[in-house]
């Protein structure tokens, strides 16, 4: 039997490194990423609400602020008190939101990576609509409350992804993260605030700042810290890099 030399031995080795390489299945990744304070960088929903709802905004707003009511209720006090159209508060969203200025540079590194990047928020799906029509983004898959447009100029909000166990906020999105568990090897979590508070805690890997970053370092939930998505772009190229 003729043996092998080194070179061939190594050229075989280094082809059977090449096919499992090949035949090791991606890891399926999710990103699941908040908008106001997050895509948005100032709070369209507050901004909103508070244009337009006028006089008993302000109690229902401390209320809420002081954990007495949740988002559900809160929307659902908040809209009696609004007339308004949607062109005018389309207008109104166009006019005054301010996005991050690399979130497209984010979404395109997502698509590129083949991540999938779903928007979850507790605002409403209006204004959510609205800015990603306006940035050429609207293919991105968003889960919000509803606002519904009726006669009069009056509105009322609708609730498609409450928790009716929890009902703290009006669109669970720990209940969206866990919907997805079994479909992903990993869930990335960006966000700000309260609502994300519960489902980054469920999370693979986090980005958070501002209320959220507190109080996940309060809990012990490690977390990475990051201004903007220009921070959030320079870690994930790193890390798929292996830097």
């Amino acid at each position: 039997m003729k043996k092998r030399s080194r070179v061939e031995t190594a050229k075989n080795s280094y082809a059977e490194f090449i096919k499992g390489t090949m035949e090791k299945p991606a890891v399926r990744t999710l990103v699941l990423c908040d908008f106001d304070g997050t895509i948005a960088t100032n709070d369209m929903g507050y901004d909103v609400i508070s244009h337009f709802a006028g006089e008993g905004w302000g109690e229902i707003n401390r209320a809420y602020c002081a954990d007495e009511i949740g988002s559900m209720e809160a929307y659902r006090k908040t809209a009696s008190l609004f007339k308004v159209s949607r062109e005018e508060i389309t207008r109104y969203v166009l006019d005054h939101v301010t996005v991050d200025d690399h979130f497209g540079e984010f979404a395109s590194f997502c698509r590129d990576s083949g991540y999938e990047i779903k928007i979850v928020s507790d605002g409403l799906d209006f204004y959510i609509d609205a800015v990603l029509k306006n940035i050429g983004l609207d293919d991105i898959e968003f889960y919000s409350n509803v606002l519904i447009f009726e006669d009069e100029r009056r509105v009322s909000v609708e609730f498609p992804g409450l928790n009716s166990e929890c009902l703290k906020c009006g669109n669970c999105k720990s209940s969206i993260l866990e919907g997805y568990r079994s479909s992903y090897d990993m869930i990335i979590y960006i966000g700000d605030g309260y609502s994300d508070i519960c489902p980054a805690q469920d999370a693979d890997l986090v980005f958070a700042k501002s209320l959220l970053y507190n109080k996940l370092k309060e809990r012990g939930k490690e977390c990475i810290h990051y201004h903007g998505f220009g921070d959030i772009l320079l870690y994930l190229k790193a890390r798929n890099n292996g830097t």
